[in-house]
């Protein structure tokens, strides 16, 4: 697995709060954000296993994994 990407949004207002782009393991590429709002806070990731089954049991996938232990559990390395 592989980062391609990994950023903050423009204005500070959104409830988005970091994004990018993660290749797994096939060599496709699945895009991945973190979100803070007053009813939802967590990761969400583009790929199958997390939209058909990890979502609905408040789990991460495997890229969501990777890439909390690059960049910290809330983004924290990635710059403002």
């Amino acid at each position: 697995m592989e980062i391609y990407s990994v950023r903050r949004p423009k204005d500070n207002l959104t409830s988005l709060k970091v994004y990018g782009e993660v290749e797994g393991d096939s060599g496709k590429v699945y895009k991945f954000a973190y979100f803070r709002r007053p009813n939802f806070r967590g990761w969400i990731c583009s790929c199958e296993n997390f939209l058909l089954s990890k979502f609905a049991k408040k789990l991460n996938c495997k890229h969501l994994h990777f890439v909390r232990a690059q960049v910290g559990r809330y983004g924290a390395s990635v710059a403002r």
